[in-house]
């Protein structure tokens, strides 16, 4: 078993795609094709980084030595011609296609409902279609993680209607406590509702994205640390600063669009960064303590 074919036997067994490894490795998707083509050769430091990546020796990486010289689980393919973008090679076809044939369902049953809403409420009866539109086109049109994509679409749209039509928001889930029979509890309900389905999303995205061996890449820290000053800031200073600075040069209706949506979404998205973030240190200090 050459090189290449024992890079992608790796790679497949972890589960990863090629895009995977070249963010773990820090290289474009390309060059870990032509290796596992056999195009190229790795440098040095690629091949320990890799050893480590995988928890085989190096020379076991370079031999093959260790395992049965089986075929690997796929085949690798060779460089793609650049009209080929890279999340196509890395999902599935199979995958695609049941995201691709979903999503045509949910369009075709947006626009029955569209058809039949506008008859019976008008124009504006369209938006009505719009929690099975929007899905859809997140589904046709995304290559990688279609489903995730369209749940957080739907939960956008979903939050965005409770937000303007009833005024429940997520975070009223802290002031229960404080919350009065004239409140109306089936309000503080609908809010335990919404603040379920965003920590299921976080959570979701982060065991989806992030649940990989390895050590932590460069860009992962950077996004850790982005998370923390996000999640700090949102805390206190943007907020001050954004009503300051509003008072003067908005208007009162676009500050408070960034009081309902702008900084209800931004924390979600902080929060569900700090997850990934949280999940990826988990699988990298499991893998250290299982390579040490």
């Amino acid at each position: 078993m050459n090189l290449g074919e024992t890079i992608c036997r790796l790679r497949t067994q972890a589960g990863l795609s090629q895009s995977d490894l070249a963010d773990a490795l820090e290289v474009s998707r390309q060059s870990v094709s032509k290796w596992e083509t056999n195009a190229s050769v790795p440098d040095l430091d690629k091949l320990i980084r890799m050893s480590e990546f995988f928890r085989v020796s190096l020379d076991e990486l370079v031999k093959g030595s260790g395992e049965p010289e089986t075929p690997p689980a796929e085949p690798c393919p060779a460089a793609a011609p650049e009209s080929v973008t890279a999340p196509e090679l890395a999902e599935p076809a199979p995958r695609r296609t049941r995201a691709r044939s979903v999503g045509i369902g949910l369009l075709c049953a947006a626009a029955v409902a569209a058809v039949v809403c506008v008859a019976l409420f008008g124009f504006f009866g369209i938006l009505f279609a719009l929690p099975l539109l929007v899905p859809g086109l997140v589904c046709v049109a995304a290559r990688r993680h279609p489903a995730l994509k369209a749940l957080w679409a739907e939960f956008f749209l979903i939050d965005a209607y409770m937000c303007w039509a009833t005024g429940i928001r997520a975070s009223q889930v802290f002031l229960t406590l404080l919350w009065t029979p004239q409140m109306n509890y089936a309000r503080l309900a609908f809010a335990w509702v919404l603040f379920a389905c965003e920590i299921a999303l976080a959570l979701g995205t982060a065991l989806t994205l992030c649940r990989k061996p390895g050590p932590l890449t460069r860009a992962e820290k950077r996004t850790g640390v982005l998370a923390v000053v996000l999640f700090l800031a949102l805390r206190f200073p943007v907020r001050w600063l954004f009503m300051q600075w509003s008072a003067f040069w908005l208007h009162p209706n676009i500050s408070m669009t960034f009081l309902f949506f702008g900084e209800s979404w931004l924390n979600l998205l902080a929060f569900t960064l700090l997850l990934c973030v949280a999940v990826r240190c988990v699988c990298a200090h499991r893998t250290g303590r299982e390579t040490s």
